[in-house]
C-alpha cells in the first residue's frame, strides 16, 4: 500500500515508518525491527520501540558522532551484538 508505506511478503507485513517523532511509534507493535541511520533517532523513541518489539531490533549507523548513547547501550545489553566496521588508519588514507 503506497499511501501507508506497507507491503506484504509471504504473509508478513513490512512497514516503513519515520522515527523522527515519538508519537509515530506509540501503538506500533512488531516482531522484528530494523532501524536505519540509528544515530538520528532519540533515546526516548528507542525506549518505546524496545517495549513494542517482541523478537529482535537491528540498528545500523555510520559512526559520525563521537559520543552517542547507542555506543554504550549496545555493549551493556546482554542480548545485543554490536558490529563495527574498522576505522581506516591515517596511513591508509
Amino acid at each position: 500500500n503506497k499511501s501507508e508505506s506497507t507491503f506484504e511478503i509471504n504473509g508478513n507485513l513490512v512497514r516503513f515508518v519515520g522515527l523522527d517523532d515519538i508519537h509515530k511509534v506509540h501503538g506500533l507493535k512488531q516482531d522484528l525491527l530494523y532501524v536505519n541511520e540509528g544515530l538520528q533517532i532519540p533515546k526516548d523513541v528507542y525506549n518505546q520501540l524496545l517495549q513494542r518489539t517482541t523478537w529482535q531490533m537491528i540498528v545500523d549507523f555510520n559512526p559520525s558522532a563521537v559520543k552517542h548513547f547507542l555506543y554504550d547501550w549496545g555493549d551493556k545489553r546482554p542480548n545485543t551484538l554490536l558490529f563495527s566496521s574498522p576505522i581506516p588508519s591515517k596511513k591508509a588514507q
